[in-house]
């Protein structure tokens, strides 16, 4: 069994002051600021904003009650890229219909969807 080294004095833990993993400090955000300018490249207030309004359809999380949000990197770049392709697959699904073609005969027909409007006739006094 591994035992921790004992603290005296003014000794910090050997862990104080150690870097992050890299993987995990990188892809970590931290605040609606930088969100906001990793997801519409702007920091301004006004998507600081739109981001605490937005933050339930948003993979973003709080860790206490303080406001702060967080969020990883990664996480968002799957949900747009997710939300890319939903996208995309609607636009192609709309262009993939295909309304029937009438024939000339059919549409002679078919009554007119609104009738012509009515010739404009003064009153006769």
């Amino acid at each position: 069994m591994i035992e921790a080294p004992e603290v005296t004095g003014s000794q910090a833990p050997p862990d104080v002051g150690a870097a992050k993993p890299a993987g995990m400090s990188d892809d970590l955000l931290c605040g609606a600021k930088e969100i906001a300018l990793f997801l519409w490249n702007d920091p301004g207030r006004s998507a600081q904003r739109r981001l605490y309004h937005q933050q339930d359809q948003l993979p973003v999380f709080r860790l206490d009650d303080n406001g702060r949000l967080y969020a990883f990197k990664s996480r968002l770049r799957a949900y747009l890229e997710a939300k890319s392709a939903e996208a995309e697959a609607r636009i192609i699904a709309a262009a993939n219909k295909t309304n029937p073609v009438l024939k000339s005969s059919d549409r002679r027909a078919r009554a007119p969807a609104h009738p012509a409007p009515r010739k404009f006739r003064p009153r006769r006094a």
